[in-house]
């Protein structure tokens, strides 16, 4: 049998999807305008809040994350705590060191 969804679900779960497009408009305008990084950072704050419940939603919030990241700096490194590169690099960290 199949279920039938109660009114304000629905209509929530609607106002979920609206309110995802115009996030993502505004994340998106937001890294135009150079703010790639915290673009990511609020992308990222969607998907967890999304993930569970709103798989459509987190999809494309996720999407949005990995495209923009390739327009950050390296994992770690906040332009917004001094920015450049940090001054000793984590055992495990190869970036550079392998040859193509």
């Amino acid at each position: 049998m199949a279920s039938i969804e109660a009114p304000a679900t629905a209509q929530a779960d609607s106002a979920i999807g609206d309110l995802s497009g115009i996030l993502l408009a505004g994340l998106k305008a937001l890294a135009d305008a150079g703010e790639a990084e915290q673009a990511c950072r609020l992308a990222g704050h969607a998907c967890a809040v999304l993930r569970h419940g709103y798989g459509a939603e987190w999809r494309e919030f996720n999407t949005l994350l990995h495209r923009l990241a390739r327009r950050t700096g390296p994992v770690g490194v906040s332009p917004a705590c001094g920015g450049g590169e940090p001054k000793e690099r984590p055992a495990n960290d190869y970036r550079g060191s392998l040859t193509d």
